[in-house]
């Protein structure tokens, strides 16, 4: 699946109709909690700081938090974007309220208090979770997987 539409790998821009029920193993399959609208793709619905204008151009799913140290977001979902350019490094974070099968348009982003602009100001790679639930966002400052820009940050 992408989003609530039905993947069809052979024609990308036209999904299936229907979505079988299970995996090629025989697993159960389930549909996601959020699906959003990226500014390149057109996929899902909007969000308090979009409005339906997407919110980047490829979204980088994380995780539920169950950590600690922020109590006030536990069992909310942390996503993120990978930039909203090509051009200049400027990944988003964001937080959700899961609610299975939905069109997401209930989010808020993430400030970083640690940042002047309180951006990220870099590049999404991705999310990592450690044994007791925190998060971490990994970034990069150049668009390709390579060189020594990676950083890894705890979101505390």
């Amino acid at each position: 699946m992408e989003g609530t539409l039905c993947f069809n790998a052979e024609a990308p821009l036209h999904p299936f109709e229907s979505c079988p029920d299970i995996d090629v193993r025989g697993i159960p399959l389930s549909l996601p909690v959020i699906q959003l609208k990226t500014i390149q793709h057109g996929h899902g619905g909007g969000g308090h700081h979009g409005g339906g204008e997407g919110v980047g151009l490829m979204i980088a799913g994380g995780y539920v938090y169950r950590g600690n140290e922020l109590p006030m977001w536990d069992g909310r979902y942390i996503f993120g974007t990978w930039s909203t350019s090509h051009e200049v490094p400027n990944g988003k974070v964001f937080t959700a309220e899961p609610r299975l099968g939905e069109v997401l348009e209930d989010f808020d982003e993430v400030e970083f208090a640690n940042t002047p602009n309180g951006q990220l100001n870099s590049f999404l790679l991705g999310f990592g979770q450690d044994s007791e639930g925190e998060v971490y966002v990994l970034t990069s400052d150049t668009q390709e997987p390579y060189g020594n820009t990676g950083k890894v940050h705890r979101i505390d």
